[in-house]
């Protein structure tokens, strides 16, 4: 299986109420979602809006709604980072998100594959180069509304 160790850094536009942590709370349990996202409630209730989580590849989009829902306006840089890669190269996808008030959003997917010797004598580099493996999007930028996003993210 197909292992990420992500990191997630949000900012809302307004400070942290404490309904928020509740309502958040109960709706990623009614979406299964409190698994993957239970630092996110504790960070909430440290304050913070900064946590570590694994494998959430898949379901980081239904989250970003959600948050949108509970907070209104906000942004976010994940960074998803392969948690065990061969010894010469790993994949790294960074996504930010951006939303105001009205909903409008814009979305950017940027992959990269990392070398950590000269690439010339790495054969999984460039296997990996020419086989792109799943999970991964093609890089990406996306402008768009909230409405639509929520619509789409509910077809999958």
């Amino acid at each position: 299986m197909y292992r990420t160790l992500d990191t997630y850094t949000i900012t809302l536009s307004q400070p942290i109420h404490w309904e928020w942590i509740e309502t958040l709370t109960r709706l990623l349990e009614k979406h299964n979602l409190m698994m993957d996202f239970r630092g996110c409630v504790d960070a909430l209730n440290d304050k913070k809006f900064q946590f570590t989580t694994s494998c959430t590849y898949k379901t980081y989009k239904k989250f970003f709604s959600l948050v949108y829902e509970v907070c209104g306006a906000f942004s976010a840089e994940v960074s998803f980072n392969e948690d065990y890669p061969p010894e010469d190269c790993g994949y790294n996808t960074t996504v930010d998100f951006e939303v105001d008030e009205n909903g409008n959003y814009v979305f950017v997917l940027l992959n990269v594959l990392s070398s950590w010797q000269n690439v010339e004598k790495s054969g999984e580099h460039k296997r990996r180069k020419r086989d792109v493996v799943a999970p991964f999007q093609e890089n990406c930028r996306k402008i768009g509304n909230m409405r639509e996003w929520n619509r789409i993210e509910s077809l999958k």
